[in-house]
């Protein structure tokens, strides 16, 4: 589904996202997205993500009731919720490279560590281009970001 669909699907709550400024709102929004407790719905959470990206405009600061009345009354019985299966998989994944390893939040891609893993592997071969060890440096920044909110969070 694409942002348009979800916007024309929740006019209520774009008309609501568009308060608060986006600093604070993203942030505390995707801070959702590293909790366990709140895997199970990380469809609706990854859309409100992205719709306080594109609608955030305003000078409100969020809080926990602006959560709550996003989150809870406009996205309860969003069509999104269906999509949403029950936890299954793990929720911290590990990506090894040659230069350590890396803790990761999976979401809720399938085995998506695993193929990022596969991915990276061909960055620590000996004849690598400049560019391509240019952007592995990039990936291993954000990985070592993924690494220490993991570690700050407290997750094994």
């Amino acid at each position: 589904m694409k942002v348009q669909d979800v916007m024309r699907a929740h006019p209520g709550l774009v008309h609501e996202l568009k308060r608060y400024s986006f600093e604070s709102a993203v942030r505390l929004l995707g801070s959702l997205l590293t909790m366990p407790q709140c895997h199970a719905n990380t469809i609706r959470l990854e859309a409100l993500v992205h719709l306080g990206c594109v609608a955030c405009s305003g000078k409100r600061e969020a809080d926990r009731k602006m959560v709550v009345r996003c989150a809870g009354r406009h996205l309860a019985d969003s069509p999104l919720g269906p999509m949403e299966d029950p936890v299954e998989d793990v929720f911290i994944g590990n990506v090894a490279t040659h230069v350590g390893n890396f803790r990761v939040f999976r979401g809720i891609q399938e085995s998506g560590d695993f193929w990022l893993e596969s991915a990276l592997r061909q960055f620590g071969l000996a004849r690598v281009p400049l560019s391509v060890q240019t952007i592995f440096k990039s990936v291993t920044a954000l990985l070592a970001l993924s690494e220490l909110a993991v570690s700050r969070l407290g997750y094994a």
